[in-house]
């Protein structure tokens, strides 16, 4: 805790746990105990003062349905963006299910930034990356230093995403009482979900994680701003495997960037959630095994 907010943190290195493994670094993941149910409508607000970014860093504020082996019920990446990447929205889940593309380009937000993808069933090994609908792409140094609200609204017709600026917040979210047909401005990504997705998607638990390197961090490490930062860890390494030959890796569990790493932080001054008509909420599935996988 630091004041009225409490920070996630990058801790120290963990050493190999057997042989060939990497040297790690402890990182934060943390999940709801309670999960809500699309088909009733929430509203998901996380209010923020700092997040960090910068090269191997990968921080994400995400939903998923933890009851079913993932993609099978659904997952919501509403903040996510590594090392020096622009921010992705995207939608991940198994069986059919498409945005409505006519819904797509007519309400796409302003300011966007790129032509989406509608179809949002997930399968890697066919190629099938899940939906990324028009949106607006800013990256991790713009919402550090424009503070303020991350947003879900989900209902069985649409996902919303919003980013609100701290001077920007609205008299009904100050006061609880948040009425998302005056945040027009603030529209990241809209996402006009089919008819079909219904059948599939479950009970959404909230994450937040502040993960090192991975596939797409470690995958692009040192392909943008870090190439410069980094320069020195790029010889004679791979990209994208959390492994000792991973140049990411390499640079991240290097003891010279301890004060660097343990300087950032997840400044989190609330996260709710708001549903409609007093709509409740379930355990949610990693809360009921313990905090295990399914």
């Amino acid at each position: 805790l630091d004041g009225d907010v409490v920070q996630l943190k990058f801790g120290g290195l963990r050493p190999p746990s057997y042989h060939g493994e990497a040297f790690k670094r402890y990182a934060v993941n943390i999940h709801t105990n309670k999960a809500w149910d699309p088909e009733n409508g929430f509203l998901a607000v996380m209010h923020y003062r700092r997040i960090p970014y910068g090269c191997g860093v990968w921080p994400s504020f995400w939903a998923m349905n933890s009851d079913k082996v993932w993609p099978g019920g659904g997952e919501l990446d509403i903040m996510e963006f590594a090392s020096h990447s622009p921010n992705k929205v995207t939608f991940h889940i198994a069986g059919q299910c498409e945005l409505d593309r006519q819904k797509m380009a007519q309400c796409a937000p302003i300011g966007r930034s790129m032509q989406g993808n509608a179809d949002c069933e997930t399968n890697y090994f066919i190629n099938k990356m899940g939906c990324m609908p028009n949106q607006r792409q800013p990256d991790g140094e713009f919402f550090s230093k424009n503070p303020g609200v991350m947003a879900a609204e989900w209902t069985s017709e649409h996902i919303i995403i919003y980013h609100i600026p701290e001077a920007s917040i609205p008299q009904d979210l100050k006061q609880e009482r948040p009425d998302t047909s005056g945040w027009q401005k603030w529209v990241v990504a809209y996402l006009p979900l089919r008819a079909n997705c219904k059948e599939t998607i479950g009970p959404q638990e909230l994450v937040l994680n502040m993960q090192l390197c991975g596939d797409w961090a470690g995958g692009t490490f040192g392909l943008d701003k870090c190439g410069e930062q980094a320069g020195a860890y790029l010889h004679g390494c791979q990209r994208g495997l959390s492994q000792s030959s991973d140049c990411c890796t390499r640079y991240v569990t290097d003891h010279r960037q301890d004060e660097y790493l343990k300087s950032m932080s997840w400044d989190i001054r609330s996260l709710k959630v708001f549903t409609r008509n007093g709509g409740g909420s379930h355990d949610s599935g990693t809360f009921r095994r313990g905090g295990s996988p399914p």
